[in-house]
């Protein structure tokens, strides 16, 4: 959009196909009067605070559409012993929770820190994002979804173990893995990883420019609604979160 202010691209024709803003609005608009507790784990390493400035930014947001919101690290969630319900010291038991943080990593911070039993906390709390999603959000599920669908749908070939693609070379994923957090093996060769993976197989992405970078696109989806898709470059084969990340118009 620089480039457009700069009069490189002075089209009205382009824009960047981003709808991420209005579709936030829309999602919280619906709990439009109510508390909302919006959480996410506290970053004492990392110097960007990625977490906490989305998630401020999407407290904003919810407060721009109506809803009493406010924001709270997972380490600073208080909850009740006797039935797990989250109470805040200044706005009581909030209505709704808005997590920006992956369900497996939160039952697993509680259960560790503050109680026993994370069925019993979902229960007794409206988690937007309920916890089945542990369930879809797996790698487990994709050798399934290929063993029903096989190559439709664009699905990558994927495999439960290694003996059953052994000839083939194939990138290692642990079941609930994150950015970069995968292994590439070359035929015969076995993972290192000691947790659960997922075998799929390698698919070498083609280089462009100059510096031969390998291109990735991803999409924002809001309630189902493609809302806007983010294009990350790198020159080694994985995907990690210090790729650059490059601006673009349509």
């Amino acid at each position: 959009m620089d480039r457009c202010k700069e009069g490189h691209l002075n089209d009205e024709r382009f824009f960047q196909n981003n709808c991420i803003y209005d579709h936030l609005l829309e999602m919280f608009a619906q709990y439009k009067g109510r508390t909302m507790m919006v959480i996410c784990k506290s970053e004492q390493v990392s110097s960007y605070l990625e977490y906490e400035a989305t998630a401020l930014y999407l407290t904003e947001v919810a407060k721009e559409s109506g809803v009493k919101a406010f924001f709270r690290f997972v380490d600073d969630m208080d909850l009740d012993p006797f039935n797990m319900e989250v109470i805040d010291p200044e706005f009581g038991k909030p209505d709704f929770i808005f997590k920006l943080y992956p369900t497996e990593w939160l039952v697993k911070d509680l259960e560790n820190e503050k109680c026993d039993d994370p069925i019993q906390l979902f229960r007794a709390n409206n988690f937007i994002e309920r916890p089945w999603k542990l369930l879809l959000g797996g790698k487990f599920m994709l050798p399934e979804l290929y063993r029903i669908y096989g190559d439709k749908y664009g699905i990558i070939p994927a495999w439960h173990t290694r003996e059953e693609c052994m000839d083939k070379k194939v990138v290692a994923k642990p079941y609930y893995g994150r950015i970069g957090d995968v292994e590439i093996l070359d035929p015969g060769q076995l993972t290192t990883m000691t947790e659960p993976v997922i075998y799929q197989e390698f698919i070498d992405l083609p280089t462009y420019g100059d510096d031969n970078v390998k291109v990735t696109i991803g999409t924002f989806m809001i309630q189902g609604k493609p809302s806007g898709f983010g294009i990350r470059q790198q020159v080694a084969d994985v995907t990690n979160d210090t790729c650059w990340f490059a601006p673009h118009v349509v």
